[in-house]
């Protein structure tokens, strides 16, 4: 079943929305967790904080497979699920850049907004198509 999300030339499933945020979660995870703890210095967060960083979106990854080949099941209710683990995922995110402020690059500080810029608007997505599906 697709919906229409944002317009009315915007069509996406949930199936979708957890295939885009599985994809999304292995990226995070991709460059967290190898490419900016091989070049620490350019980023300047601490490896143990982007090992932190990189393992929840490989849990993500895994729990966004799951409801991908389940995805007929209570969609509306594992897209407001993995909606609120992105948000919390954000909250730690920004926890992390405070804690280490002083110690980011404007690269690592360009990533963090970038990223958390794309998960807010995953998470309005995929808010809205919960909405919309629990209304049929």
């Amino acid at each position: 079943m697709e919906l229409k999300l944002l317009n009315k030339k915007t069509k996406i499933s949930p199936k979708n929305l957890f295939l885009i945020d599985g994809i999304g979660a292995l990226c995070s995870a991709f460059f967290l967790g190898i490419i900016f703890t091989q070049f620490n210095k350019l980023v300047g967060i601490p490896i143990s904080s982007l090992y932190v960083l990189a393992s929840i979106p490989c849990f993500f990854a895994l729990l966004d497979a799951y409801f991908y080949f389940n995805s007929k099941r209570k969609s509306h209710i594992n897209l407001r699920v993995i909606a609120l683990f992105n948000f919390l995922y954000c909250i730690i995110s920004l926890i992390l850049v405070a804690i280490h402020r002083d110690k980011l690059t404007y690269l690592a500080w360009a990533y963090i907004l970038l990223e958390l810029s794309i998960i807010c608007v995953l998470i309005f997505c995929e808010l809205k198509v919960a909405k919309q599906l629990s209304k049929t």
